[in-house]
């Protein structure tokens, strides 16, 4: 059965000047998932997010967030969604009970004992009465997402949510996120450079360079493949890619420091080494790499160093 798109975004454009920063974009998320939003530095993951959430005006294109278009009904669009673009602020000298209260002050019929109700959510019920200055990095990034989660959202959007954290940190938000969505029914929406995270939480990718979407679907299809990636470490790149050139199962041949990468039919490995051997080419080592989503990441938006 077909699940309710939440998020849909279509031939989104937005510029600065002369400098295109979204350029035709294209998305959809469903209810359920935690989209992964992917991207280098600078390819247009934060603007893209503002302009969700009304931050900043498009240039061209529509944004239809919870079935309203955001532009025309910004209120209902933006009203079941909660949001922690960059670094969240606080005052430092509140505790993180109080802060929460004054932002809870700033929605109408919010129920009865929310704020408890969203510390305990994020892990932070002990903490709640204790002063924001007296809290570590990952406390104030909770203290974020419990913000986000005050006003009951079904969409939480969140950009670089473990950005700056230590490994156990990254951990906690990892599976706090993992289990709001399932226990709260929250579609989240994560805006990250750190493929390892993602990879562990997010059942969908986009992914986005120069404002341009590269690729999207769930992320088990786009690992699949129908061939292995090997490197193959030896002092003969340019015998070893003229032998497998002919062979017809070898393709896409990269230089590394070692030696070559390629890409060879699955099955067709064994093959690969009997060739090499039978002419005569220097072979120190074959080295298959698994696909994860780094690999696939850079294979994507860099490439390799071709070699003919």
């Amino acid at each position: 059965m077909k699940k309710e798109v939440v998020l849909q975004i279509e031939n989104l454009h937005k510029s600065y000047g002369q400098k295109k920063v979204i350029d035709g974009l294209n998305l959809s998320v469903e209810r359920g998932d935690i989209f992964g939003f992917l991207g280098p530095n600078g390819s247009g993951k934060t603007t893209t997010i503002r302009m969700i959430l009304g931050l900043i005006s498009l240039d061209q294109g529509s944004i239809i967030l919870n079935g309203y278009d955001v532009q025309k009904d910004f209120k209902k669009a933006i009203g079941k969604v909660g949001a922690v673009v960059e670094t969240p602020k606080f005052f430092q000298g509140y505790s993180g009970y109080k802060n929460l209260q004054l932002m809870a002050g700033l929605y109408s019929h919010l129920p009865p004992g929310r704020v408890e109700e969203v510390l305990e959510m994020v892990g932070l019920k002990n903490r709640g009465r204790d002063k924001v200055s007296s809290y570590s990095l990952g406390m104030k990034q909770r203290l974020g997402i419990a913000m986000a989660l005050l006003n009951q959202p079904e969409v939480v959007i969140l950009d670089e949510p473990t950005n700056g954290l230590d490994p156990q940190g990254m951990k906690e938000i990892r599976e706090m996120i993992v289990q709001l969505s399932l226990e709260q029914d929250i579609t989240f929406f994560i805006s990250s450079h750190l493929l390892h995270e993602v990879e562990q939480i997010c059942n969908k990718l986009g992914i986005l360079k120069e404002g341009r979407k590269l690729a999207q679907g769930s992320v088990k299809e786009l690992l699949q493949k129908d061939y292995e990636a090997v490197e193959i470490v030896t002092t003969s790149r340019e015998k070893a890619v003229k032998v497998l050139q002919s062979t017809g199962f070898a393709r896409d041949f990269s230089s590394t420091e070692r030696g070559i990468r390629l890409k060879v039919d699955k099955g067709y490995s064994e093959k690969l080494i009997q060739k090499l051997v039978s002419s005569d080419v220097p072979v120190q080592y074959v080295i298959p790499e698994n696909q994860s989503l780094e690999n696939y990441f850079i294979n994507l938006t860099e490439g390799g160093s071709q070699i003919a």
